[in-house]
């Protein structure tokens, strides 16, 4: 089976949907001969024309009022911002016009557009950079999803591609060029949007996270693991929609939770998260639920703005140990 990594998995995904799709485009800016600033798009140039890899101005809300023009004529554009600082510009574009463009047209006909943006916590970076998926995850029937792998990326992007509605899909900058994983030749039907998974098994204590962080929260549980903490570690995949059954039925079978990510805590995803477990497990809970987030700071080198591992290790053994000696 062939190897690719994140950025060769976007690359793939492109290639199969504008095969089998003349009404996707992309766009952005700098392309760079049309492979864009990671060079995700590499040779869609050469195979499918200019006509349909379009070299934009640096300018977001031009790459996105451009796509949002070619949405409401039937093509299904696929835009990428070169850098996720650059989503508070295009907020209102995506709340006023893309998200509400369906409720406008009474629901008649689909809307189909999908936003990629790598984004970049870490040395030099605000923890707001990590934290765009939250306030996004506000605009009306806008689709937030966050890629973590080489095959969560091919399989988010061709899914965002055919959903009848706007998608932003974040992609961790860190695990573009991470070593290559297996993927499979042919990708016929791929999961709607929505949908978490499960990476690891355990009966202990569930460990909820996405993005950049799964490989820390899976480093997290081996270490749990020799503490003899079981732990079960949930890819959220995507932010809207929320896969909530998914999450409560492993909350209700460990009874204790860990929430990871990038983004402050306050008024986060973690909070959302936190409150629908509250609403339909509480009485599963045997301890308060964990949240471990990056810090309130404006500019952190790494480590210190984001969770490390033994930040999400230490999270759980407090929460175990706290119904251990409650029931002493």
């Amino acid at each position: 089976m062939p190897t690719h990594t994140m950025t060769e998995a976007l690359n793939l995904a492109l290639h199969e949907a504008m095969a089998a799709d003349d009404g996707v485009v992309v766009l952005g800016a700098p392309m760079g001969r049309g492979a864009g600033r990671l060079r995700p798009n590499r040779g869609l140039r050469e195979r499918f024309g200019a006509g349909r890899v379009i070299e934009a101005h640096l300018e977001a809300t031009a790459i996105v009022g451009s796509a949002i023009g070619m949405a409401i004529a039937g093509l299904k554009p696929v835009c990428e911002l070169p850098f996720s600082k650059l989503t508070g510009a295009i907020l209102r574009q995506l709340e006023a016009r893309a998200a509400r463009m369906d409720d406008r047209g009474s629901g008649r006909g689909r809307f189909s557009l999908v936003i990629r943006v790598p984004y970049t916590p870490g040395l030099l970076q605000s923890t707001d950079v990590s934290g765009d998926d939250a306030w996004l995850a506000h605009a009306s029937r806008l689709k937030v999803a966050i890629a973590s792998s080489p095959a969560t990326a091919r399989e988010l992007l061709r899914s965002a591609i055919r959903d009848p509605a706007p998608v932003i899909v974040f992609e961790p900058e860190a695990l573009h060029h991470r070593g290559p994983e297996p993927l499979s030749a042919t990708l016929e039907d791929p999961n709607p949007l929505g949908r978490g998974r499960r990476l690891r098994e355990g009966a202990d204590i569930t460990l909820l996270t996405y993005g950049a962080m799964i490989p820390r929260a899976l480093a997290a549980a081996d270490a749990l693991a020799r503490d003899g903490i079981e732990a079960d570690v949930l890819d959220l995949l995507s932010l809207t929609p929320l896969d909530d059954e998914l999450i409560a039925e492993s909350v209700i079978k460990t009874g204790h939770a860990v929430i990871v990510h990038e983004a402050r805590c306050g008024f986060g995803a973690n909070s959302e998260i936190v409150a629908r477990l509250y609403e339909h497990c509480l009485f599963h809970l045997h301890a308060p639920i964990a949240r471990v987030t990056g810090f309130g700071t404006a500019v952190a080198p790494e480590p210190l703005a984001h969770p490390e591992t033994l930040r999400i290790a230490n999270a759980a053994r407090r929460i175990v140990a706290e119904v251990a000696v409650a029931h002493g």
